[in-house]
């Protein structure tokens, strides 16, 4: 007697749209782990040669110079939001849309 799997559970159609812009923002952000992890399997990998060393030294490097250029010019377009404001409430109201506008969340 042979049991048919697909009568006990049947398949849905194709995954709609929704659900596959979702499963792309969500890879999209699982690659923020994609230099943490490769810096520890270099790291457990131990000892390279020099120039072996120096390409991931660069980009921990760059990495972390892109991430104070960021803080930075957020900063200073709240500075700059402020001098076109005569309170601190246009500053308030403003950071959160430069912040949303330059993390990639919109």
């Amino acid at each position: 007697m042979a049991v048919d799997i697909e009568a006990l559970a049947p398949l849905s159609d194709a995954p709609s749209g929704v659900a596959l812009q979702t499963i792309r923002v969500w890879m999209l952000h699982l690659l923020c782990f994609v230099l943490p992890i490769t810096c520890v399997v270099f790291a457990v990998t131990a000892p390279h040669p020099w120039y072996g060393a120096w390409p991931w030294l660069l980009v921990i490097i760059v990495s972390i110079a892109l991430g104070l250029l960021l803080a930075g010019s957020i900063i200073t377009l709240l500075s700059i939001s402020m001098l076109w404001t005569i309170s601190g409430e246009g500053v308030a109201r403003l950071a959160p849309a430069i912040i949303f506008l330059f993390s990639g969340i919109v």
